[in-house]
């Protein structure tokens, strides 16, 4: 059961991060709104990913997929921070 927690978990993360930034690219949405669009969206995906693992644990699935979707914007921090200019930038 913790196997498939910590794989449905990680997956709904990378899940939510791929459609956030695909959706900041055609700017359909003011960015600030991002964070609130991935919990909502996490939890739509937790519920789908976890209606396919556990079936009768849909209320946890959803509580999941809502956090995972609040992690996926502090995903996208970090990788800015690490990738970003900030790390290679020469002037400093």
């Amino acid at each position: 059961m913790l196997g498939t927690l910590t794989t449905s978990t990680v997956l709904t993360i990378i899940l939510v991060y791929a459609i956030l930034n695909a959706i900041k690219s055609t700017a359909l949405i003011n960015r600030k709104y991002l964070p609130l669009l991935g919990t909502i969206i996490g939890m739509i995906v937790g519920l789908v990913i976890g209606y396919f693992n556990a079936p009768t644990h849909t209320v946890e699935d959803i509580v999941l997929g809502a956090l995972s979707g609040s992690n996926s914007t502090w995903l996208d921090q970090v990788i800015k921070k690490f990738l970003g200019e900030d790390l290679f930038d020469d002037k400093k």
